[in-house]
């Protein structure tokens, strides 16, 4: 029986790591229940930060198996939502570990309390006092357990839940106890397979990311391909710092997240923040030179406006300016022996950056190459122009004027 618990273990291990989500871990762990004749109409498993889960963006994921409903329910939980209900975040602790008296009173965190690791009640008997028990009793459930499961990296312990409509085995402590071990090994996996799927996607972006962790993170492994490569750079941005001061960290992310939008919408990547400024990669993907100059220059007009706007309603002279070129990259990973990044690198990001910086010469939002002109040929002439590193003048193009914004900040 331990053998073919741990096959159905693996198998939901490796479906959550192709299918990138914890539906296979629940659903694996409802299977293995069954096996040892615990029949459970509903499963729950809170997948959050307190219990060992790790992810930049969200606080935790509430996983649900209903059997009437033959379903997961995921409810993704963001930080700041979190934060918002008070619910305990590692990050906000001055103690650097969260506390589960923090959390509204429930089964879950009276088990991360005991010693035994194990609740148990009758929902139409017992005089428990938790609202989600006095829920689960009106949907015409049972019998509840709560388990707790120790796993590395938190002190708290890791949690499932399961109801029934009938009672479950007298025995049921038992059968539980001979499962500790393996279900808490096979929620660790999720959690820290999980873990490095998100930071890797989130450091280092969401193509590039998976990448790295298939193995293309030796040093100096790399390789050419034809990309479009765009700058963009916050404009004014040490006036505006000095203006504002501490404010300029959300500002900058609001603005982020207006242009990185955008880019996620055209299909494109941004590989790095480097200070102010946002390094996008295009990847042709099958798709044509044309194509992507294409995505490009929606990228741009659409950012503008939308970082217009931002302007207007923050009430601060926020812009940004932006280079764009497509060409041949080395894309790959380069630094010292402790330290690496993964970025591109050559003749043609060099070029995107120089573009990026005439829109302050030039006194507009973006200029483009002569590349991405021959796929956008709404683009209008802007000139011939000498740029650090060229040796020769390059043509450049710029947005009709009806398209560009027009308050630059210098």
């Amino acid at each position: 029986m331990v053998n073919h618990d741990a096959e159905q273990l693996l198998d939901a291990l490796w479906k959550t790591e192709r299918s990138d989500d914890f539906k296979p871990i629940l659903q694996g762990i409802r299977e293995v229940l069954m096996l040892h004749g615990i029949e459970a109409d509903r499963v729950q498993i809170p997948v959050i930060q307190p219990l060992g889960f790790r992810d930049p963006k969200y606080w935790g994921v509430i996983l649900t198996w209903r059997k009437h409903e033959g379903a997961v329910d995921e409810e993704w939980v963001e930080h700041e939502v979190a934060l918002s209900r008070g619910l305990p975040n590692l990050e906000g602790d001055s103690t650097g570990s969260a506390s589960p008296r923090r959390l509204p009173r429930s089964p879950y965190w009276t088990v991360s309390e005991q010693e035994s690791g194990y609740f148990r009640t009758h929902l139409e008997t017992a005089d428990h006092g938790y609202p989600i028990l006095d829920r689960l009793q009106k949907e015409g459930l049972k019998d509840y357990c709560c388990l707790g499961l120790q796993i590395p990296g938190t002190d708290l312990p890791a949690l499932v839940s399961i109801a029934s409509e009938a009672s479950f085995p007298d025995d049921l402590y038992d059968r539980i106890e001979s499962l500790r071990a393996i279900l808490s090994l096979c929620l660790y996996g999720a959690y820290r397979g999980s873990q490095a799927r998100q930071i890797a996607r989130t450091y280092i972006g969401a193509r590039t990311g998976p990448r790295v962790l298939e193995g293309a993170n030796s040093r100096g492994s790399a390789q050419t391909l034809e990309a479009g490569i765009m700058f963009c750079d916050l404009r004014g941005f040490t006036a505006l710092s000095e203006q504002i001061g501490t404010r300029i960290l959300p500002l900058m992310n609001t603005v982020f997240d207006a242009v990185g939008d955008e880019v996620e919408k055209q299909g494109g990547e941004i590989l790095k923040f480097i200070g102010d400024a946002m390094l996008i990669v295009f990847g042709l993907d099958g798709r044509s030179t044309t194509a992507v100059s294409q995505a490009m220059v929606a990228t741009v007009q659409a950012s503008l406006e939308r970082v217009e706007a931002l302007s207007r309603h923050l009430g601060e002279p926020v812009a940004v300016g932006f280079g764009c070129h497509v060409g041949q990259v080395i894309y790959g990973n380069v630094g010292t022996s402790e330290r690496l990044d993964f970025t591109v690198l050559g003749p043609a990001v060099n070029l995107a950056s120089r573009l990026e910086g005439l829109c302050k010469e030039l006194r507009v939002p973006a200029v483009f190459s002569q590349t991405i002109q021959g796929g956008a040929q709404s683009l209008n002439f802007g000139g011939v122009h000498r740029v650090k590193g060229l040796t020769k003048p390059v043509p450049v193009w710029l947005l009709p004027q009806a398209m560009r914004i027009s308050a630059i900040p210098q």
